[in-house]
């Protein structure tokens, strides 16, 4: 699975306890999305930020939209993750009402 090979070199790079405390989750969280199969939208660009840009939030599957704005100061070199929520709702059928 693309998303829990993106999670073990982070945990690789980092060390499971760092990652946990750079994302301010319990140290069992990251074994808990394994479980899972899935890491939350919201902490993917957190593991972005802290593996120096070396695992970038599209690794974690296509389930969401990412549109990069450019930010000198955000170690990937394509800049800052933003999950695209319309895009992300187009895809699943869904729309406004």
């Amino acid at each position: 699975m693309m998303a829990m090979r993106a999670l073990d070199e982070a945990i690789e790079i980092v060390g499971a306890a760092e990652l946990a405390r750079g994302l301010r989750v319990a140290v069992n969280t990251p074994s808990m999305w394994r479980e899972r199969g899935s890491v939350p939208m919201r902490h993917r660009p957190g593991i972005e930020q802290l593996t120096g840009g070396r695992i970038a939030v599209e690794r974690f599957g296509a389930d969401v939209a990412w549109v990069r704005v450019s930010d000198p100061k955000w170690p990937h070199r394509r800049g800052r993750p933003l999950a695209d929520f319309s895009h992300a709702t187009a895809r699943r059928g869904g729309g406004t009402r």
